[in-house]
């Protein structure tokens, strides 16, 4: 499992895994997590986040749909406040670098 419990010190907290900052705790399984902060890592790599954040949003949507099922939503910047509601260990909060990353999955 990623990080413990004993890494946060309170309920609404950070820790860094892969160089992201995950907001924690986190409500999805590891390899989803890890799937997700690696492709993000890429897509920015590949694309300028600060002009292509939609692209970066829409291709990482398409992917999450793709391979584990239909309505991911993916939220990609600087500045951005949300109040959703996800399925169970379907939800994931992080940033790299300066742009974050909001991904969960509705039904």
């Amino acid at each position: 499992m990623i990080g413990t419990t004993e890494q946060a010190s309170s309920p609404e907290d950070y820790i860094i895994w892969k160089g992201a900052k995950l907001l924690w705790p986190v409500d999805m399984p590891d390899y989803l997590v890890d799937y997700t902060v690696t492709r993000s890592k890429k897509l920015i790599e590949e694309l300028n986040p600060d002009k292509s954040s939609s692209l970066i949003a829409e291709t990482l949507k398409k992917e999450l749909d793709q391979k584990w099922g239909l309505y991911w939503h993916v939220t990609v910047g600087k500045n951005f406040g949300s109040y959703v509601v996800h399925q169970k260990r379907r939800f994931v909060y992080f940033t790299l670098g300066h742009v974050s990353f909001l991904i969960y999955k509705a039904q």
